[in-house]
């Protein structure tokens, strides 16, 4: 079966941004920390992964988000992003440019639904999509054929997998997460009620609005926090569900690997101060065809980290 690399951008820049690595600048003075991590996980995914295909999905903004029209207090917690966060997101967007891969970003909607779409799209296609994140959120994706995929440790996360870890399946996660919310999305949530607990509930009652309807069963405490939550169901459940249906111009052969621009490549690895990246682009320049697992890639793990 083919494989389809969608990445999260903005879980992944984040991801680049705060990993345990050094601070780095460029010749020229920049902060490129976030991009030569980013940059790393494209190579990786090239070379090591070699996709048929890879595209990258961004938030536009959670500002303009439905969610957000519809529920103001939407992330409303969040902090602003770091200003060189902002710096090093526009040099991504550079560098996914010269990779030449499709990205998907569209006003209103997030990259999760984004996500879910594609995942959509893809049901009649011989091909497993594999997203590179971490998020919760899209555990309600998860089969056979859609997998999380964790960069840093290439672990994959199905809906097998998924049950065997936390003990719940694809078509359970929306019903967890209308009982617990979500703190770090300002999702509201019922009380005192965590995954576990959640889990069991849906194991026993089958859905949230069951959980709820049968809360004189159970303990004095939950019954109470059950019940406060009930107004607010349905309004988690609309915040926590992804869209499947976003209007994007999805093309399917449009996101087959293809060769770089490699002399885009070099010129931007140049000016960040990117050596070892820019002593691969050689390896990758031919497309698909071209993309060797030898030599380049050792020699790159052993070179020197960065910039200076």
């Amino acid at each position: 079966m083919k494989t389809f690399y969608l990445i999260d951008g903005h879980a992944q820049l984040f991801r680049a941004y705060y990993a345990p690595f050094r601070d780095l600048t460029s010749p020229g003075g920049e902060p490129v920390k976030a991009v030569y991590v980013f940059t790393q996980m494209l190579l990786n995914i090239v070379r090591n992964e070699r996709p048929d295909y890879l595209a990258v999905a961004f938030d536009v903004s959670d500002a303009t988000t439905l969610r957000k029209g519809f529920y103001p207090e939407y992330k409303a917690n969040r902090e602003r992003s770091p200003e060189d966060l902002q710096v090093q997101y526009e040099r991504i967007r550079e560098v996914i440019d010269a990779f030449g891969l499709p990205v998907f970003e569209l006003e209103g909607y997030e990259a999760d639904d984004l996500i879910a779409t594609i995942a959509e799209r893809l049901k009649g296609e011989e091909v497993e999509l594999r997203v590179a994140s971490k998020d919760k959120d899209l555990h309600q994706l998860l089969s056979r054929k859609v997998k999380l995929w964790d960069p840093s440790k290439g672990d994959l996360l199905d809906d097998v997998t998924l049950r065997a870890e936390k003990g719940y399946g694809p078509e359970q996660a929306v019903e967890i997460q209308a009982l617990v919310g979500d703190p770090v999305d300002n999702v509201p949530g019922a009380r005192g009620v965590g995954v576990k607990t959640a889990v069991r509930l849906i194991d026993e009652y089958g859905t949230a609005e069951a959980a709820i309807a049968n809360a004189d069963r159970l303990t004095p405490k939950l019954r109470e926090n059950l019940l406060a939550h009930a107004e607010q169901l349905a309004l988690t459940r609309r915040l926590v569900t992804l869209a499947r249906d976003a209007p994007i111009d999805f093309d399917l052969a449009a996101c087959a690997l293809r060769a770089p621009d490699a002399a885009r490549l070099r010129e931007l690895f140049d000016a960040l101060g990117f050596r070892a990246f820019a002593e691969q682009v050689t390896a990758i320049e031919g497309g698909p065809e071209g993309i060797g697992l030898g030599g380049a890639t050792s020699r790159a793990r052993s070179a020197s980290p960065g910039p200076r």
